[in-house]
């Protein structure tokens, strides 16, 4: 695991065939402080089962909106929610990686994967 300490960072990626530079790509990017108070929100949304086949359970207090989404940023579901545990029927999905963002009553956003097999 890599450490990046706060500040402004720039990543260059080049990707090569043999020893030709084919292409490069640089990324800007900033690393404000971390508070942990975003892992503590994460813990306090449960996935299940996940992977997943045919059911996906998301479980948490004060839930109002769900929204799943492919790794291309498509949302797949759009979810009221007001229960405590909401069952989405995922069976007619592709295979792949989703991104499952909740928002709270409070206004809270909570973003969390799973594996839909």
């Amino acid at each position: 695991m890599v450490s990046i300490s706060k500040g402004d960072h720039t990543l260059t990626l080049g990707m090569f065939k043999n020893e030709t530079k084919i292409t490069e790509k640089t990324v800007h990017f900033t690393r404000d402080y971390n508070t942990g108070i975003e892992n503590q929100m994460a813990n306090s949304i449960r996935l299940y089962p996940n992977p997943a086949m045919n059911i996906l359970n998301i479980e948490g207090e004060n839930i109002q909106t769900i929204s799943v989404s492919n790794l291309a940023g498509q949302i797949v579901f759009n979810v009221n929610a007001n229960n405590q545990i909401t069952v989405l029927n995922i069976q007619s999905i592709e295979n792949g990686i989703y991104f499952v963002k909740v928002i709270t009553n409070q206004g809270n956003t909570i973003v969390s994967k799973f594996v839909k097999q």
